[in-house]
């Protein structure tokens, strides 16, 4: 009984496996005989969850695929071909979804890359009925939409709604060429580019003379729009970037003075990979901290609304940097709770790969009440498990984790775990 008990109070606990999903907090789905992998994760306002990714993204003709879940871990059988699950084929090249939204009228949003291991890969969207379907009232009649930027690759990472419907995806351009810089484009609801963003839709920074790359965005309440991602800055190593456009896609110059910002946390490659927005303004992006090494960290930095580190977080600089192993530690994904703690979901390699999580005070600091020292980690399988997006259940505050489990086996599936908030 001491053991139960025991048990019991180990799953109530903030950052806990939620019991009440799937019976574990863990659910795994195959979406193809071979390697399937999540990536983005959104919640519906009833409570079920909305997973994308890729399905046999280790063939030569990987597919976006997507799952939805009832709130209490199911597989949602009125979603898709009443298995609950959907597969969108863009081309005979790679295809992958790597944002994910959730419209006010229960559309689903999906973004990502088309034919990337054909030498001239498009932005990619697609919307979906509520069902599952595709929506023939977005872009030619099929549902789809897709971007070149240049005749190179041109790459999608992530996605968000403005308030008019208006979407918002960014990535990176020209990705196999000289000069890859980061890409940004906006869509009006239909799937046709916003002509009112930079004259086109389109936008195109550059940040170094070598590659650059955008790894989320983000929507401040003011309008702005925040992207995240790295630059090459020195040789092969990346630094962590942000740049803030205003609204019709123009650089904010009342950002670090150039619209353009660059933190180093290590000398070898550090970037974002999440952002999220504080109450007053503050902007948090979250990443890695020192890839290509040995002990890459969790990386965090807090900035000011002008672009300045925020003093008051970390030790004094605005940055952090969290080791959850002392191997490979990744934050992919961020989300922000009401109270202003972070929360920072990836992957750490330790056990072959486990997915990861991290709370953080306003402060900085970890918060000890989230896993007990401030960091959580879950085992799928003994092969590679690894956590790419992060959700934040508004009901009731507890966080969905997806990604991909069990790696260098004969069968990845989707993986998803839920974490107690409190």
């Amino acid at each position: 009984m001491l053991l139960l008990a025991v048990a019991a109070a180990a799953y109530a606990a903030a950052g806990g496996l939620d019991p009440n999903f799937s019976g574990d907090g863990k659910v795994t789905t195959d979406l193809s005989t071979r390697g399937d992998f999540a990536a983005a994760v959104a919640v519906q306002a009833n409570g079920k969850i909305v997973v994308a990714g890729s399905a046999a993204y280790d063939t030569t003709d990987p597919k976006w695929a997507l799952t939805r879940y009832k709130a209490g871990g199911a597989i949602d059988t009125s979603f898709g071909g009443g298995d609950g699950k959907v597969i969108t084929n863009f081309t005979s090249g790679e295809d992958a979804v790597y944002g994910l939204a959730i419209q006010s009228d229960g559309k689903i949003v999906a973004a990502g890359d088309a034919g990337l291991r054909t030498g001239n890969s498009k932005f990619a969207l697609a919307r979906y009925d509520s069902d599952g379907t595709l929506d023939p009232s977005f872009g030619g009649g099929d549902g789809k939409v897709r971007t070149n930027f240049t005749t190179g690759d041109d790459e999608v990472s992530s996605l968000a709604l403005q308030p008019g419907g208006e979407i918002l995806v960014a990535g990176g351009s020209a990705q196999n060429r000289a000069n890859p810089k980061v890409a940004v484009a906006r869509y009006l609801p239909d799937g046709s580019l916003d002509p009112t963003f930079s004259g086109d839709g389109k936008v195109a920074t550059d940040l170094s003379a070598a590659k650059d790359y955008a790894n989320a965005a983000v929507l401040q309440n003011d309008g702005k729009i925040v992207v995240g991602g790295l630059a090459a800055v020195s040789g092969s190593r990346a630094s962590f970037e942000l740049i803030r456009y205003e609204n019709d896609g123009s650089l904010d110059t009342t950002f670090s003075g150039n619209g353009k910002l660059s933190t180093n946390f290590t000398s070898r490659d550090d970037s974002v990979q999440g952002i999220v927005v504080r109450s007053d303004l503050d902007i948090v992006a979250g990443g890695i901290a020192g890839s290509g090494g040995s002990n890459a960290k969790f990386a965090l930095a807090y900035y000011q609304p002008d672009g300045t580190l925020d003093p008051s977080f970390g030790g004094g600089d605005g940055k952090v940097m969290t080791d959850i192993t002392r191997g490979y530690d990744a934050a992919w994904d961020l989300v922000i709770q009401p109270d202003d703690k972070v929360v920072a979901g990836g992957e750490v390699s330790g056990s072959g790969g486990r997915f990861a999580a991290a709370r953080y005070l306003v402060n900085g600091r970890l918060d000890p009440d989230f896993g007990g020292d401030g960091k959580v980690t879950v085992n799928f399988t003994t092969r590679s498990d690894f956590a790419f997006g992060l959700a934040r259940q508004p009901v009731d505050g507890n966080l969905v984790l997806v990604g991909g489990s069990g790696w260098g086996g004969s069968n990845p599936k989707f993986a998803v775990a839920r974490l107690l908030d409190e």
